[in-house]
């Protein structure tokens, strides 16, 4: 890949490393506060990492022009396509958090909890899929806020079987859209149990 393209991937070629990861994959990170953006490319991952979807479309388009020109207009196939996004949600009635995470996902599914046992979370993990789609998964880590406690700061992995080509650079703002709005509208609801007003 062409290292000029690489270093103004974000539009910072000064701030903009390129390097390599363990598994041989090459990175480009840009030196920031984050969510600092970050592409890693190798042969069993593509991943784009940006703070707005925008920013994932644009770089994302970038590297996969800049990878089909060298590869003589070979796209490669992906079985699995991965759509990260992260949530924050917060207001008075989540607080504390780290109580309100264990009252609804982890007290409930203890077996007849004396009444002054004390459940705090750390995290909560788990997988959903939704039955009107059997091949959408989405993985989900619910945190406490450690600096805000009437927050709850979730990261869902929308990941889909795909099994065709890398997708377009209008593809994939389709379906990041697509994605952030079913999990606003399905799985914010579903998450904070019907309390998902201006979430």
């Amino acid at each position: 890949m062409d290292p000029n393209v690489l270093k103004n991937l974000f539009g910072d070629p000064y701030a903009t490393n390129v390097g390599f990861a363990q598994d041989g994959s090459l990175v480009v990170q840009r030196m920031m506060k984050p969510p600092a953006p970050m592409v890693m490319f190798g042969p069993l991952r593509f991943q784009v990492q940006c703070p707005t979807l925008e920013e994932v479309t644009k770089a994302f388009g970038m590297v996969r022009q800049e990878a089909y020109t060298r590869t003589n207009q070979a796209i490669p196939l992906l079985s699995l396509l991965g759509l990260n996004t992260e949530h924050e949600w917060t207001r008075a009635t989540l607080k504390p958090s780290t109580g309100w995470l264990a009252e609804r996902y982890v007290r409930r599914g203890l077996f007849q909890p004396p009444l002054d046992i004390d459940v705090k979370v750390q995290a909560v993990n788990f997988i959903l899929t939704l039955g009107s789609n059997p091949t959408r998964h989405y993985n989900v880590q619910l945190q406490p806020r450690a600096d805000r406690e009437d927050t709850v700061f979730a990261a869902i992995n929308d990941q889909r079987d795909w099994y065709k080509a890398v997708p377009s650079m209008e593809e994939v703002a389709a379906l990041l859209k697509e994605s952030a709005d079913e999990i606003d509208v399905t799985l914010t609801p579903l998450l904070l149990g019907g309390v998902a007003e201006n979430a």
